[in-house]
């Protein structure tokens, strides 16, 4: 209870970039990581590592041979991140906005979003979900928590989108997104 009572003042110090009061709940975890198997190797990119709670999930149910590139922003939640010890996971100290300069276009395998949108100014979300949608793969997946739905947003970027409610505190919609990329 300690840890959650001083996680939810670092988030609330930062609520205008986190967008949260607390992490997301084990169920929202379960949902949002539904796409990252163990039984094959992928290209994983997490935005929004924050105290490294989904880190962890997505970690757990990786293949060993699996990559995670996560994206922090704020410098105090780097050094927690760091304490997570595990050789298949690279912490960009980085905007979601520049995943094209760490992680070639038509590469990731699934993008998982814990990023506030809602809150985000309009051009740095765009410019997010545009980016994110260019580094995925082919039939690749994007899975975002948010506090309401937002599927016309990401239908702007995506061909198709579903919204599943999960139990979390506040209320949260995991939007499964995806795209499959015409070949020339």
């Amino acid at each position: 209870m300690k840890e959650y009572i001083k996680t939810a003042i670092k988030m609330t110090t930062n609520i205008g970039t986190t967008g949260a009061i607390s992490e997301f709940s084990r169920f929202v975890e379960k949902e949002i990581t539904q796409y990252v198997h163990s039984d094959k190797m992928q290209i994983i990119v997490e935005f929004g590592g924050g105290h490294g709670n989904m880190t962890r999930a997505i970690l757990e149910r990786m293949h060993a041979d699996s990559l995670l590139f996560t994206f922090e922003i704020h410098d105090e939640f780097i050094p927690i991140l760091a304490e997570i010890k595990d050789k298949r996971l690279a912490i960009i100290h980085a905007s979601a906005t520049e995943v094209l300069k760490y992680v070639a276009p038509n590469s990731v395998d699934f993008l998982i979003s814990t990023l506030p949108l809602n809150i985000i100014p309009k051009e740095i979300r765009e410019d997010i979900l545009q980016n994110g949608a260019l580094s995925l793969k082919n039939k690749g997946f994007f899975s975002q928590a948010l506090y309401i739905k937002r599927k016309e947003m990401m239908l702007q970027h995506f061909q198709t989108c579903t919204i599943v409610p999960t139990i979390n505190f506040p209320f949260a919609f995991v939007h499964h997104c995806y795209n499959e990329k015409q070949s020339l």
